[in-house]
């Protein structure tokens, strides 16, 4: 009778093992295509990071071009500002 309930222990354990490969075999599927995401996310940050800096500086060369074309005009007429 203890063969009979070993077989049963020994059966359930192998489902069981094959249960938790399969489940790894799906966590580590998972975990590749989140390190592939995080990689195309990395590269979106880096991206947007230079086109914010970009944008920044011209945004500041602008406000320098506008300030000397207003200093220009206050000088050529002073009376109407």
């Amino acid at each position: 009778m203890a063969d009979l309930y070993g077989d049963l222990e020994e059966k359930g354990l192998e489902f069981k093992v094959q249960e938790l490969e399969e489940r790894n075999k799906a966590l580590e599927a998972e975990n590749s295509e989140l390190a592939r995401q995080i990689q195309i996310l990395k590269s979106e940050k880096v991206n947007l990071e230079e086109n914010i800096s970009r944008l920044y500086e011209t945004a500041s060369r602008e406000i320098e071009r506008k300030d000397r074309e207003l200093a220009e005009l206050q000088s050529a007429n002073p009376r109407r500002l």
